[in-house]
C-alpha cells in the first residue's frame, strides 16, 4: 500500500516488492501476487485511481487468500 500511496504507478514493481516482503518475513510460500482492476479484475498496465491488490499464500496444506483495495 504504501509503495503506492507513495506514488508508484508500476504495477509488476508493486508485485515483486510485495512477493519479496512475504518471503523476507514469514514461513509462507506465495502463490501469486496480482494487481488488477477492482471491477474487472483484469491485469493492469498502469496504477491509476483504484486498484485490487491480489494475494495468495500456503503455509504448509493451508492455503491463505486475501485483497486490498487501493483508493
Amino acid at each position: 500500500k504504501q509503495l503506492i500511496m507513495e506514488g508508484n504507478r508500476d504495477p509488476a514493481l508493486v508485485a515483486s516488492k510485495m512477493k519479496d516482503l512475504i518471503k523476507a518475513k514469514s514461513l509462507a510460500e506465495v502463490d501469486y501476487v496480482a494487481v488488477v482492476d477492482p471491477e474487472t479484475l483484469r491485469k493492469i498496465e498502469r496504477i491509476g485511481k483504484e486498484v485490487l491488490v491480489a494475494v495468495a499464500v500456503k503455509i504448509g496444506e493451508i492455503r491463505l487468500i486475501d485483497n486490498l483495495k487501493i483508493a
